[in-house]
């Protein structure tokens, strides 16, 4: 069963000294969700100095734990696999992008990024297409939908470059153990159904 999300608001003061994993002095912090399995839970850092926000990850069993996941501009969404060996954030960067990191998990809550799929992703899509390479869009956006097991993300893609040419809702499937896209949706139902035989 999925963790509930949570979302609530601390203004916190507290000064970063020689620890790089202190936070910022003077932020508003929101948690915005617990791990799958309630190891950890995510909080988003709003400083009030300046106009970047930071994604942290907190111990569960010692919230003194904690470690700056992700810094970025305008809004992200954080979405964690089952086995909470990854973490997929789609960062909202501008009015006209949204890309796609991963990270994967290391020990603890350390989780180094491993990939950023913005690019990738584009590339599969207009080769599926049949476009003979990505076309300059004025606005594209990968956005993750759920992690649909372990290792399997669906992606739902849009963005346009000129006001005839635009793509909606356009869906793949991630396999980040194999690193490559898919489409094949029949495949992804077969893997996801278990059928008793009937005799």
């Amino acid at each position: 069963m999925r963790a509930a999300l949570l979302s609530f608001c601390l203004w916190s003061v507290v000064v970063r000294a020689d620890d790089t994993n202190a936070p910022l002095l003077g932020f508003y912090r929101t948690v915005t969700g617990w791990s799958p399995l309630q190891h950890y839970y995510v909080e988003q850092h709003t400083l009030t100095a300046r106009t970047a926000r930071e994604v942290w990850l907190v111990a569960a069993r010692d919230p003194a734990q904690r470690r700056l996941l992700y810094s970025f501009s305008r809004s992200v969404t954080v979405t964690i696999s089952d086995d909470e060996q990854w973490i997929a954030i789609t960062d909202y960067a501008d009015s006209d992008t949204a890309k796609l990191l991963l990270f994967h998990h290391e020990k603890g809550i350390n989780y180094p990024r491993t990939a950023e799929l913005t690019a990738s992703a584009w590339a599969f899509a207009s080769a599926k297409m049949g476009l003979k390479q990505p076309p300059n869009w004025d606005h594209q956006y990968v956005e993750v939908v759920r992690w649909t097991d372990d290792h399997t993300l669906l992606l739902c893609l849009h963005g346009d470059f000129g006001r005839h040419n635009f793509v909606d809702d356009w869906l793949c499937f991630y396999d980040v153990n194999a690193r490559t896209f898919s489409t094949d949706l029949d495949l992804h139902n077969r893997h996801h159904t278990t059928l008793e035989s009937e005799r």
